[in-house]
């Protein structure tokens, strides 16, 4: 009932995407779905699994946390913002406000954690330090951080230190 393409060395550009998936999608038989699994060897398998949805791919193969092999899989958190915030894409009844929470439980099931900088659920994610983004946050907060800390469930956090600056 349903053909998964894998590009499970992470290889795929964008680009080839755009070449392949048109005529994959074409050549399926009637009611047969396509799930894109993308492995993330190079950071674009969350791309690549939103370009496969917008050719036709109709599940994207993806992980909590982007937990895989090697360098693991396309992220259930960088597919489905990339899909709300940057394409107006969004799912229904997705808890987009729970994807924080996600991220602890599949940190403390699986003891693999998260880098602090990583998009949208890393812990430093909403935290500002300098001089420039602190005073810019206190004017408008998308000046600094286009998508809200509530949005993914995350926390703001001001981070007083050698860099914060008089203002």
């Amino acid at each position: 009932t349903r053909m998964c393409f894998s590009d499970t060395c992470g290889v795929f550009t964008p680009e080839a995407v755009d070449h392949y998936f048109p005529p994959i999608v074409k050549a399926l038989p009637k009611g047969i779905e396509l799930t894109a699994h993308f492995h993330n060897d190079f950071a674009i398998g969350a791309y690549n699994c939103v370009r496969a949805l917008s050719h036709g791919a109709t599940h994207a193969g993806v992980t909590a946390n982007g937990i895989g092999e090697r360098a693991g899989n396309a992220s259930l958190h960088q597919v489905v913002m990339i899909l709300k915030e940057l394409y107006g894409v969004e799912l229904p009844g997705f808890k987009y406000d729970r994807l924080w929470d996600l991220r602890r439980a599949i940190e403390r099931a699986s003891g693999i954690a998260m880098p602090p900088h990583e998009p949208l659920i890393g812990e430093g994610v909403f935290s500002h330090e300098s001089g420039m983004h602190t005073a810019g946050i206190a004017i408008h907060p998308a000046i600094y951080q286009f998508i809200r800390e509530e949005t993914v469930g995350g926390t703001h956090r001001f981070i007083f230190g050698k860099h914060t600056g008089a203002a």
